[in-house]
Formats: C-alpha cells, structure tokens, sequence
C-alpha cells in the first residue's frame, strides 16, 4: 500500500529524508538529482551484479568539464522500482550520503567498507526517526548484515557515531588526510 511508484511519491520522500539528513548536520546535497525508479535487472546490470544479488540502489556521478564555470557533478540515483516508503527512503537516504560523498571527494579517501558503512548510517537514521515496528525490523536487519562491507562497515560507524556524534563524524570524515595506508586500504577492500 505504501510502494513507490510516481515522481510525485518519490519528490515527497526526497524532502523529508533531505530535512532528516541536514538536521543532523549535513550542509550540502543538491537538490537538482536525479531520482528514478529501476528494475531489479537494471540495477543488478548497472552494479555488475549477479542474478542472486540483493541491490535497491545505486548512485552514478558524471563528471564534466564545463567552459568557464570548471568541473561539474551530474549526480542520478536509481531504485528498486516498488520498494515500501519506508524502505525506499532509507534507500534514498544511503545513496544521498554517496552523493554528498562524491559532492566532497571524499571517495578517494576513504575505503569501501568505511564509504558503505557511512551511507548506511543515513539509512539507520531514516529508520530511528520513523519509530515504526516495521523500522525496529529494518533497522535491526541492517545492525545484523553479516556483509563484511556493508554489515561489518555499518558497526563501525556506528560506533564511531556513537561515540563522536553526527558533527564529529562529519567533521572526520571530512578531514581525514589521505594517505598510503587509506589508498592501501581501499585497494585491499576490493578483495577482501
């Protein structure tokens, strides 16, 4: 009954997970993105992902040279089409902090379990704030991820969060110099 399935639907939920998003500090996600709905097909081939692969979401960033004004980010997220409100906005909600991500060029500094886990905390938050059984379910499901990039990322963030608060764990991730030891990191996610 709550599925997603109009721009309408989608515009509504992109405001109220923005508003959730910049209440807790994040000062920055444009409001010009895309947002379209996709197929389990499209995404799994737009990921690279096998036929059994659990995929609601994904984030493509284009980087363009335009004269005069410099580099320029075209941002589009796409989403399972038919995903529950709920699920759809906290869906929505990781793929904007992959968005404010690439909005910083924070990507290259960072490695994937570290990006993955902090977008799935955008994600948490939709579900803390909407206080339904429903959202206890999803959100402890995504606390018990065994994933090691999404689940094990996931806690330690969370603890990370917990520990330094919304502006602390923004103020870090923002901070954070890039290093060898980061490039190795991500290098040594991708197999991991």
């Amino acid at each position: 009954m709550t599925e997603i399935t109009t721009p309408d639907q989608i515009e509504h939920a992109r405001q109220r997970v923005l508003q959730q998003l910049q209440a807790v500090g994040f000062d920055y996600i444009p409001q010009y993105i895309a947002v379209s709905l996709a197929d389990q097909r499209t995404l799994q081939k737009r990921l690279g992902v096998g036929r059994n692969a659990n995929s609601h979401g994904f984030t493509k960033t284009l980087i363009r040279e335009v004269l005069g004004q410099g580099k320029l980010q075209e941002h589009s997220i796409f989403i399972l089409y038919g995903l529950p409100r709920l699920q759809f906005m906290g869906v929505l909600a990781h793929e904007l902090l992959h968005v404010w991500l690439n909005e910083k060029q924070l990507n290259d500094v960072w490695g994937e379990r570290e990006i993955e886990g902090f977008c799935n905390l955008a994600t948490a938050l939709v579900y803390q704030n909407d206080g339904t059984p429903l959202a206890g379910v999803l959100h402890q499901r995504l606390a018990q991820d065994p994933n090691p990039i999404y689940g094990e990322g996931y806690r330690k963030m969370a603890a990370k969060l917990q520990k330094s608060g919304w502006p602390g764990l923004i103020h870090e991730m923002q901070t954070k110099p890039q290093s060898a030891l980061g490039k190795l990191i991500r290098f040594t996610d991708r197999f991991v």
